[in-house]
């Protein structure tokens, strides 16, 4: 994982701690994670978390019960080979495989935040 693919906020899995946790903090070869037991975190010692429906419904997405698609506000998916592919207003955008990447999507074309309900 590179330090550019994430932002604050994100959740990753924690290869050390070997848990699910949320970066506070971004520096080019170590995060801060919220309740660690150490300052920083090696970003080679996290990875993403993979997307499933889980977390789909997790994230506040409903399952349509068509193809396996989900939808939330103006974005919806449908599972692909290697992730999920998903559009934004009707214009398909790419696949996602990890929990980080649709937070990431997510923000940046809305201006919000994901949050798990």
């Amino acid at each position: 994982m590179n330090a550019n693919e994430l932002r604050i906020g994100n959740l990753i899995w924690d290869c050390e701690q070997k848990e699910i946790d949320k970066i506070t903090g971004i520096e080019e070869c170590r995060v801060s994670i919220d309740g660690s037991l150490f300052p920083y975190t090696p970003i080679d010692s996290i990875v993403g978390i993979e997307l499933t429906e889980e977390w789909l419904l997790k994230l506040g997405f409903n399952n349509l019960d068509i193809d396996i698609s989900y939808c939330k506000d103006d974005f919806s998916c449908i599972e692909a080979n290697s992730g999920y592919l998903f559009w934004h207003k009707g214009h398909s955008l790419l696949i996602i495989k990890y929990v980080h990447q649709l937070q990431n999507l997510y923000f940046a074309l809305t201006g919000e935040e994901l949050t798990i309900i």
